[in-house]
């Protein structure tokens, strides 16, 4: 049995307890009702906020006026999930899907701008994709941006064959860009395409390249820190090479590269008495048609000198 006072101790215990959890219950309901009344007095604010932010994205995805084509349509939603859904990795198949929508050279244009920002994401390029997009810059005249590309190959990530390649190379020659064409073949050569350069292919750009100065870049190897004509070719210039270069000199009245690369041959093709005989036979009539000009050999001269 309990005492009286034990009682009373009992249950001013209990009446604490009680109060205790009455003035919790009573911090809980002012705290909800505190929420509820800054929700409802910041519902109209929020919510308008988060229209403004709708209606901007949709502006950014879709402009003012409304796409005339099936392009600019596909054009503008490819734009806002490149901005707005990140989803990894995308696929280029959509781009080659657009190549065939493309109408017009702003189209072109268009898509090349949609490019750049997918080497910027994790974009997956296809060799049907390069083949594509090469093909459409070259049906549009798009010859620098097709050379450009073909010479960075895997640095952006775009996987290019020999036959497409071989495509380029000789528009370019068409168009005189012999620059271009000897940065394909040093990106060739550094393994930036997806074939590795063989004998063939070497000839292949002697050819294009038409005697002028850049055959001589490709030609010789003069020094360990360039990808050249040797490093294809470890067994040295063999003699359908040198028949090719001179033959190529004659057709393009190139006297100068025919003189270097006769020089060559006196060193590297003694026992070929009939190829040097050609070449000989090559380098006298460029002289006597196509003279080498004052101006160059005195150069020449001094920088031998």
């Amino acid at each position: 049995m309990l005492s009286a006072h034990q009682n009373r101790s009992y249950a001013s215990i209990d009446k604490m307890m009680q109060l205790k959890r009455f003035r919790g219950n009573i911090h809980k309901r002012k705290a909800v009702e505190n929420f509820l009344r800054y929700r409802k007095q910041t519902e109209g604010m929020v919510s308008q906020q988060i229209k403004e932010i709708k209606d901007r994205n949709k502006q950014l995805a879709l402009p003012q006026w409304k796409a005339e084509t099936p392009f600019g349509e596909a054009y503008h939603k490819y734009i806002y999930e490149l901005h707005f859904i990140h989803k990894k990795p995308f696929k280029d198949t959509r781009l080659v899907e657009m190549l065939d929508m493309i109408q017009s050279a702003d189209d072109l244009t268009r898509l090349m701008q949609l490019w750049r920002l997918c080497l910027q994401r994790p974009v997956r390029f296809t060799q049907q994709f390069s083949d594509a997009l090469l093909n459409k810059l070259l049906e549009y005249g798009e010859v620098d941006a097709a050379g450009t590309i073909v010479a960075n190959g895997r640095l952006i990530f775009m996987p290019i064959g020999r036959a497409l390649t071989q495509n380029v190379v000789s528009r370019l020659a068409q168009e005189q860009k012999y620059d271009l064409i000897v940065k394909i073949f040093r990106g060739a050569s550094q393994g930036l395409l997806t074939f590795s350069p063989q004998k063939h292919d070497y000839l292949f750009f002697i050819q294009q390249l038409k005697g002028q100065e850049a055959a001589l870049e490709v030609f010789f190897s003069h020094s360990g820190d360039t990808q050249f004509a040797n490093q294809l070719l470890p067994e040295g210039h063999e003699p359908e090479t040198y028949s090719l270069m001179l033959e190529t000199c004659k057709e393009n009245n190139a006297t100068r590269i025919a003189e270097h690369i006769y020089h060559e041959m006196l060193y590297n093709c003694k026992g070929n008495k009939d190829l040097l005989e050609q070449g000989k036979a090559i380098v006298m009539k460029l002289r006597e048609e196509h003279p080498v000009a004052e101006e160059e050999t005195e150069g020449e001269e001094a920088q031998e000198a």
